[in-house]
This record gives structure tokens, sequence and C-alpha cells, in this order.
């Protein structure tokens, strides 16, 4: 088992998928409020695919690829869904978010990597330490993150993602705090010019409390509506708490999206600041950059 979660990692440096789901971290300055801003990041997921698909069954196999999801990865038709597009009307690819140069590079092209990448979904996510302070009466120190993402057009694969938060210095989830919350909005038929749902779904915790992590349906069908709701959007805020007086957190985030089905979870490192999705197989993700600012 250790043998083959290498040759994973092996193969997803060798993909550059790095690139594709980078997780990324902040620090929170004690005592003063962040302002809104920091690193955004970007995924997508067609490079994955394509290099997923170029290797034999055999090679899926060995890295962990159950025969039914060998069969699934087969069953993404990256030329049909090219076809697809190529062939939609103008006001289609406008309701996708292109632009006139973009739509007539896909009008006159025949190439399917020029088509799908600029017209596939990309997930851009942002993660903020937005608040680090402490109670000198209590002898606690406070922190309060915020983990943002959203989706430039429907993703190829609609399953369940994922989001998760942790810190460096074990503080663990204040499940008091009217803070925690996670919310997902969903729009018909994935197009933001359509009407919107927002919903709040269940923050789950591990490693005791040190890791926050959210499930997220990527797409949602209402009784009333037949059209489908996709997840486009959404943002988790988790508030934190420690005993002693903390004068430098690193937080980390990361955004994982899943390609090909399997009973999700996460789990978080023992250094602080490792997030990682499982089955690993079955989502894009990478390691974790930090930063700290200390007082």
């Amino acid at each position: 088992m250790i043998e083959r979660g290498k040759e994973m990692k092996r193969i997803i440096s060798i993909c550059v998928l790095l690139l594709l789901t980078m997780s990324f971290t902040t620090s929170a300055f004690a005592s003063i409020e962040e302002p809104e801003t920091g690193t955004t990041w970007e995924i997508s997921e067609y490079d994955y695919i394509k290099c997923m698909q170029s290797k034999t069954d055999e090679e899926l196999s060995k890295l962990g690829f159950s025969d039914e999801q060998i069969e699934e990865l087969r069953n993404i038709d990256l030329a049909q869904i090219a076809y697809k597009i190529k062939n939609s009307s103008d006001e289609e690819l406008i309701e996708r978010g292109l632009n006139s140069q973009q739509i007539n590079e896909i009008k006159n092209t025949n190439n399917e990597e020029i088509i799908l990448r600029n017209t596939l979904g990309k997930c851009t996510y942002n993660m903020k330490a937005v608040k680090l302070e402490y109670n000198s009466k209590k002898k606690i120190s406070y922190l309060k993150t915020k983990l943002t993402w959203n989706w430039s057009a429907v993703p190829i694969q609609t399953l369940i993602d994922e989001v998760a938060v942790t810190t460096n210095e074990s503080f663990y989830r204040n499940e008091n705090s009217s803070y925690n919350k996670t919310t997902i909005n969903y729009y018909k038929d994935g197009k933001k010019s359509n009407t919107r749902k927002t919903i709040t779904v269940n923050q789950d915790t591990n490693s005791a409390g040190t890791g926050v992590y959210s499930q997220i349906p990527m797409v949602n069908s209402y009784s009333d509506d037949k059209h489908k709701w996709y997840a486009m959007s959404g943002s988790m805020y988790v508030a934190w708490k420690k005993t002693g007086n903390n004068r430098t957190v690193n937080t980390a985030g990361n955004y994982g999206h899943m390609i090909v089905y399997a009973i999700p979870s996460v789990s978080f490192g023992k250094d602080g600041l490792t997030i990682n999705f499982k089955p690993v197989v079955s989502f894009m993700h990478g390691n974790e950059d930090t930063d700290s600012i200390e007082r």
C-alpha cells in the first residue's frame, strides 16, 4: 500500500498536477484583522483526465483504480465534449463566460485541446486567515478563517467535491461560535445569470477537531424543478480556539475535485498543514504552501 501511494505521487508529479489543485496557506497576526486579500489559485480537470486516460488499464490498476473507476474514466469522451462545444451557438458560449476572441478561436479550429482549454470549467479558490486575537482573562487564543471558491463553468465531472482547512498550531474548531458555516451556491443549469439557491451544509472535523471539512454535492435536483442545479461557488467560515497566547498562526486550505466516484473522506497530517483527500485516485490534489507573520 505504501509503494502504491509513492507511485501515485510520482504519477501526479509527472502530470504536473500540483498546478491543478494547489492548496494554499496564509498567516494571521495576533490582534490584527487581516484585509480581504490573499493568493488565489486555480484548478482545472482537463490535464488530469488526459494524463490518466493515456495510461493502460494495468497502470491505472496499479495506481489504485478499481475496474469500475477505470470504466468511468474511459467513458469521459473529451472528443465528444469538444464537438458539442464547437457546435454551440454564440449565445451558449457567451453564457459559458467566453469573450468574442475565444468564441472566434473555437469556431475556427478543430483542435480539441484549444476548444476544451477555452471552455471547460476552472475553479478559483482563496484561503484567508481573517483574525487572530487573545483573551488574556480566559488565556485563550481565537482564530477565524475564510475559504471561498468559484467555478467559471460546470466541470466535466459533477460528483462530490470537498473543501478542508487546518492550522499549524493545533487550533481546534470552536463549536460554540455562530461564525462556523459552509454555504454552497447552486445555479439552475449552472448558468450564473439564472436563479441562485444557497444552502448550508455540515462541517465535520477530524484529528481531534484540528481539521475541518465539508462535502460539496456538485449537482442538485429540486423537487419542484426539472432542471439540474450545479454548485458553482461557496464559502467556508471556521472559528478556532486554543489555550495559550499564540502570536503566529499558519492556516492551510484546499479544494478537492472528484474525478471518479468513491466514498469521499479527508485526513490531516501530524505536521499541521497537510490535507489529504481520499481516495487519492478519485481527487485532484497537490501540496500546501506556507506563510507566517510574527509579532
